[in-house]
């Protein structure tokens, strides 16, 4: 199972916010560029990037830089997965061609399902991930989790699996942001349910090793951690090991 640190940026900072509220954000560090270079030298291979202004209110400026120095600078050392305000293809062509290895799509799936297809289409199924963002029901959330899809996560992932995506990234959004632990009932029937070769990434409340041994476990395929690496509650140098 591949570790993925995560790096939130919100106003050219490094942030952690609380199930996706921009209100209850803790900065961690006004350095992107030095976090990530620590990530990389205790071993990252990959790192989650997530542009939070894109995303929340669709400002693809604010960290557009920054974006661009970490993909130029630490692109060779390090593949980025960018996610946050993906909404068409031109976006994601550029993002791919100014260095992202991946790029993460998430509400334009439901919104505009052609569009969505337009990109998987246009990058390939090896570099699009598909997130899929779910309630305490199991439902899927889209449009920064204020729209209720008629969809649960199982069902999701049936449906956008036979249109071509491989890759899927699923949070857990009652978790999000708390460090009270992964959804680990869930991920279980999800990865007994889903075929093997397609990738299902977690997200959400990993807080110690233990809750990676668990993961590991029942099969998930990646994991991103963010505020257990900011908070120290799990050692970056579990980045240098293999799980």
């Amino acid at each position: 199972m591949l570790i993925v640190p995560a790096i939130d940026l919100y106003d050219k900072r490094v942030v952690r916010v609380e199930q996706g509220d921009l209100n209850r954000a803790t900065v961690y560090s006004d350095s992107p560029s030095n976090v990530a270079k620590e990530f990389i030298e205790h071993g990252a291979s990959k790192i989650h990037l997530v542009d939070l202004n894109a995303a929340v209110k669709s400002d693809l400026k604010t960290n557009e830089k920054i974006v661009d120095q970490l993909l130029n600078r630490l692109g060779s050392s390090v593949d980025f997965q960018v996610a946050g305000g993906i909404r068409d293809t031109a976006i994601a062509k550029s993002l791919y061609e100014r260095g992202a290895k991946s790029i993460v799509i998430g509400s334009i799936a439901y919104s505009d399902s052609l569009t969505a297809l337009g990109i998987l289409n246009s990058l390939g199924r090896d570099r699009v991930v598909l997130a899929l963002d779910y309630d305490g029901a199991g439902l899927v959330k889209t449009s920064g989790w204020k729209k209720t899809e008629k969809e649960n996560v199982e069902s999701a992932i049936s449906r956008f699996s036979a249109l071509g995506f491989a890759k899927f990234l699923l949070t857990s959004i009652s978790r999000d942001g708390l460090m009270r632990g992964p959804d680990l009932e869930k991920l279980q029937t999800l990865r007994k349910d889903v075929p093997k070769d397609l990738q299902i990434t977690a997200s959400g409340g990993v807080s110690t090793e233990v809750d990676l041994e668990n993961l590991r476990d029942i099969g998930i395929d990646e994991v991103i951690v963010g505020k257990a690496f900011y908070e120290n509650s799990i050692p970056r140098s579990i980045l240098n090991g293999i799980l």
